[in-house]
């Protein structure tokens, strides 16, 4: 009886584990947690929790918060949201993050959750302009009613990631 209850003990305490780390994986254009994305497009971040020997810990549950840090820098596609949670045993979490159009710079942050131990860890997000710009050019007329008097613009439209309008002087002076 007294070698069954050392045996139990010893399974017991070899079978304990904790939560002290995370290592990434990610899709093309990450690096450790530096991640590089075009305005608009996503990236998968997935996150693998591992215990204090390095081993992967599956087959337990393990919360994943997930948040956006910085403002206005883009969404989770999991639910159009800032913020995305789950729970599971699957030995990893995968958000797919899509950059918004107007921050190109900020942070998303995950926090794993085991055994009242939280692990947090912040990714650098870098959104940047990656298509050639276009130029459209454009006359614009307009005429007063009763007028026999042309008033004319040439547009010119500079299309990136941003669209940026500039008008040049016409006929009828700079509108």
């Amino acid at each position: 009886m007294k070698k069954i209850l050392y045996t139990i003990v010893i399974f017991l305490i070899i079978s304990t584990f904790y939560l002290v780390g995370i290592a990434f994986v990610f899709a093309a254009g990450c690096s450790g947690t530096d991640c590089d994305v075009s305005f608009g497009e996503t990236v998968d971040i997935t996150v693998i929790p591992k215990d204090e020997d390095g081993n992967v810990i599956v087959g337990v549950p393990i919360g994943y918060t997930w948040e956006v840090v910085t403002a206005n820098l883009g969404i989770f596609t999991q639910n159009n949201g800032t913020s995305w949670s789950e729970t599971n045993s699957a030995g990893s979490s995968t958000v797919t993050f899509q950059s918004g159009f107007t921050v190109p710079v900020g942070a998303v942050r995950v926090t794993a959750s085991y055994g009242g131990v939280d692990v947090v860890t912040n990714f650098s997000i870098t959104a940047f302009c990656n298509r050639d710009p276009i130029l459209y050019f454009g006359i614009g007329a307009v005429k007063d009613s009763g007028d026999d008097n042309w008033h004319q613009s040439t547009a010119e439209l500079l299309e990136t990631c941003y669209d940026e309008y500039k008008l040049y002087e016409g006929t009828g002076g700079r509108y």
